[in-house]
């Protein structure tokens, strides 16, 4: 049976890590200081190494790789609909610095509990570099006023 450690290590930068020179085993992880991130030794990954979300340790580089386990970053903006008919659709685009669409994202749309009732979210993504657009539709069967709308983006 392997030895699994119970203790997890820390580097103060992606760089201290792939200069280690001790040989991960299975469930290892770290944690990276700079990048205030959770690395998991991940056996036989030969993904690309970049530094921010996989770690190629140079004396282990052949037997594995140091995968990200956590969200990278959480980013929160907020825009305002337009006032909207029934069966009407307001499309709001919400700046947030360094939200990229290259990047796995979790797109969360609230309004702290005061969403009209039958007002639909019908898509929400990153369009661009710092734009998150989402659609609403309003199906209430009457009008709605204005409302702001609360994005919270876990980037990956």
């Amino acid at each position: 049976m392997g030895v699994i450690r119970h203790e997890k290590q820390q580097y103060a930068t992606p760089l201290a890590l792939t200069n280690e020179v001790l040989a991960p085993t299975n469930n290892d992880t770290v944690y990276i200081e700079s990048l205030k991130r959770t690395f998991d030794w991940i056996e036989g990954s030969t993904a690309t190494a970049d530094n921010n979300y996989v770690i190629s340790q140079t004396s282990e580089a052949a037997n594995g790789r140091w995968i990200a386990s956590t969200v990278a970053s959480v980013y929160t903006g907020t825009g305002n609909t337009d006032a909207l008919d029934n069966g009407q659709s307001s499309v709001v685009d919400i700046t947030i610095a360094d939200v990229t669409p290259s990047k796995a994202n979790l797109i969360v749309v609230s309004n702290f509990a005061t969403f009209p009732s039958n007002l639909f979210v019908v898509s929400k993504e990153v369009v661009a570099d710092d734009t998150i657009r989402v659609v609403v539709e309003n199906q209430s069967g009457g009008s709605v006023a204005s409302f702001a709308v609360n994005i919270t983006v876990l980037e990956f």
